[in-house]
């Protein structure tokens, strides 16, 4: 391994598996050089697993930023901490860690991986992502990217995503990764691979299935040609015919209102 490498993580004091996070990273083959957590929580469990943790890398910062909420906000502070210390900052959520870190290609802008059980598809051979693959083998928790471009304010966008100010509450991952693809490839690496600590099973409500299409349908909006954008459409409609019909009428209502840029 040739490079040096960050890790960001956003919280709301998932103290459940914060710990665990750390713990992995310190353990791996080569641990990052700098660690930064934005917590989110207001309260002051997540400082105390922190101090826990600040032998065990060279860096490890707490920033607080709130204001404004969501991950895609929480994400950037933290990558601000770390990110003139290192070549790449891996984005990591708080109940995550990393199996394997992904072999650097020479001109990448972005390496991403296989999250176990969270990505739609995976390859078991490397290659670059288009437009297409962009969305079905991408995750944000599974992601390397090129600190130098980082460094001139490509960053995640603080109106989309989970916990946001917006109804748009999903797509920051996606949207970064497309302006990200003007900088160089994407490059997909099967060696890559992180998985969550929770079990994967929790149900999400149909409210919360709908407030992520809308995500997904605003960012379609903003990047993707017209076709892409009624293929979207469609395939709730075909899967609501098939079965789960509230399930997948919200989902193409969510992607509709993505699409329109405004709720009904």
């Amino acid at each position: 391994m040739t490079y040096t490498y960050g890790v960001a993580i956003p919280t709301n004091g998932n103290g459940e598996y914060l710990r665990e996070v750390l713990e992995s990273l310190a353990g791996l083959p080569t641990p990052p050089q700098a660690v930064a957590i934005n917590d989110q929580s207001r309260g002051t469990d997540v400082a105390g697993i922190c101090e826990e943790y600040t032998e065990r890398f060279p860096t490890l910062v707490r920033t607080t930023r709130t204001d404004p909420p969501g991950a895609a906000s929480a994400r950037n502070e933290a990558i601000a901490a770390i990110v003139d210390d290192v070549e790449w900052v891996c984005i990591l959520d708080d109940d995550s860690v990393i199996l394997q870190l992904p072999e650097i290609v020479s001109g990448a802008s972005a390496i991403v991986g296989e999250y176990e059980g969270r990505v739609a598809s995976t390859s078991s051979e490397p290659f670059a992502l288009d437009g297409r693959t962009i969305w079905t083998h991408a995750i944000e928790s599974a992601t390397f990217l090129r600190a130098s471009i980082l460094r001139r304010g490509v960053l995640f966008d603080e109106n989309l995503g989970t916990g946001g100010p917006t109804p748009w509450q999903s797509g920051e991952g996606t949207d970064l990764l497309y302006r990200f693809m003007q900088e160089g490839p994407i490059m997909y690496d099967p060696g890559y691979r992180v998985k969550g600590l929770d079990d994967g099973q929790e149900a999400f409500p149909i409210s919360k299935h709908r407030r992520y299409a809308r995500g997904t349908g605003y960012v379609l909006r903003r990047r993707a040609p017209l076709t892409q954008q009624l293929r979207a459409l469609v395939g709730p409609l075909v899967r609501a015919v098939k079965g789960q019909r509230r399930l997948n009428l919200h989902v193409f209502l969510g992607r509709l209102e993505g699409l329109l840029g405004r709720t009904f």
